[in-house]
């Protein structure tokens, strides 16, 4: 037992948090230190209490304090579940321990929804992977589908809630967020119902298929309605003018060439460990994103900012996807390319896939018109009947 634990801490002094990680986690104690500052208590007391009694810049530090301590406690077991999937020890650790309390970490309305939809994200992530191994099972499968509902409902709820509110922009943020993870993972999904799987544990082949075929159409709907939502959103953004929207087209702007530029260093970090044809596809997507900045910028020139705004956007989704893309094949084990995960044109089924396709076939089947690139992705952004480019 002796020899047991002393292998346990040996290994988790090797583990340690990422740059990103340890910047968010101090990001989000600041924030919680801004939020909620310690009073100094005012009220008189005697002699004896004053000497229980600490200065208000010491009592600053006690959540601090303690925050930290169940942080450095926990630390070891945190970084050790962030791995694991579903039906591993660790798995509830990750799920109900650092996810939960990361959640209570995210103050504002945008950033809670962020979160969901990163956690939609690692529950798709989890169940292609166990698919792609074969290791797919009945009930490990709906309960990860519950939760990645929960998480996108969420999110969806967060969006809907702001644009009552006349904080269209920021719904539509969300939306055009959630709606890149949905239609990046409903391309694996179908890739992966494709392949057929592995033989599972207990349930054979066909209880892999059965279970995949169930997310994927799940999927599909929600990028469906997601695409619906932020197509009504972006319908009133182009149609907004004055110095509000002014202001938030060039601010989208730096967004969308801060993300070019982060995700085309992204690709050449991990080009050595993905697929050319992977890398072929992202790079597309990169270019699409690029071209979208430009003929942002041209509307930005005639004073055509709502427009502006939407394409700018429509170019931070493509780099997401690219993004995406080879962060899920990185994600997934090694499969024979050509059966499991062979990407052929993907960035062009991105393009082309409309929603009238969508919405008339229910499924994408990447032969819609490709005029203006009005598609499931890249929405109607230009090219379309009202003022758009040929």
């Amino acid at each position: 037992m002796d020899k047991i634990f002393k292998n346990f801490f040996r290994k988790g002094k090797k583990i340690s948090l990422l740059y990103e990680e340890k910047t968010r986690i101090r990001g989000a104690l600041l924030s919680y230190i801004n939020s909620y500052p310690a009073k100094e208590n005012k009220r008189p007391v005697g002699a004896l209490a004053r000497l229980f009694i600490f200065p208000a810049p010491v009592l600053r530090l006690a959540p601090v304090a303690s925050l930290c301590l169940i942080l450095l406690v926990g630390i070891g077991a945190a970084a050790a579940a962030e791995g694991s999937l579903p039906g591993d020890i660790l798995y509830p650790v990750k799920i109900h321990g650092t996810e939960n309390a990361r959640s209570l970490l995210s103050f504002s309305k945008e950033r809670k929804a962020e979160w969901e939809i990163e956690r939609a994200d690692k529950r798709l992530k989890e169940i292609e992977k166990l698919a792609a191994k074969g290791q797919l099972e009945a009930g490990l499968a709906a309960q990860a589908e519950a939760r990645f509902k929960n998480h996108t409902d969420l999110a969806a709820n967060i969006a809907r809630a702001l644009k009552e509110k006349n904080h269209g922009r920021d719904a539509a943020k969300i939306q055009s967020d959630l709606k890149t993870v949905l239609i990046v993972h409903e391309d694996v999904l179908e890739r992966i119902k494709s392949y057929g799987g592995r033989a599972g544990r207990g349930g054979g082949e066909n209880e892999v298929e059965r279970e995949v075929e169930n997310l994927h159409g799940e999927v599909k709907r929600q990028v469906r309605d997601v695409a619906k939502s932020l197509n009504e959103a972006e319908k009133d953004i182009k149609s907004s003018s004055g110095h509000d929207i002014q202001r938030a087209a060039e601010g989208k702007l730096n967004s969308a060439e801060n993300k070019l530029a982060e995700v085309g260093k992204f690709i050449a970090e991990k080009e050595r460990r993905t697929d050319d044809k992977i890398i072929e596809e992202a790079r597309k997507l990169l270019a699409q994103a690029e071209d979208a900045i430009g003929k942002g910028k041209v509307k930005m020139g005639a004073k055509d900012y709502g427009e502006a705004f939407v394409l700018f956007q429509k170019s931070i989704r493509f780099s997401q996807a690219a993004q995406q893309l080879i962060s899920i094949r990185l994600t997934l084990p090694k499969m024979d390319r050509a059966q499991s995960f062979g990407i052929e044109d993907f960035s062009e089924k991105i393009k082309s896939s409309e929603d009238e396709a969508r919405d008339n076939n229910g499924h994408n089947t990447g032969n819609g018109s490709r005029n203006g690139e009005s598609s499931n992705f890249g929405h109607g952004s230009e090219g379309d009947a009202n003022g758009g480019e040929d």
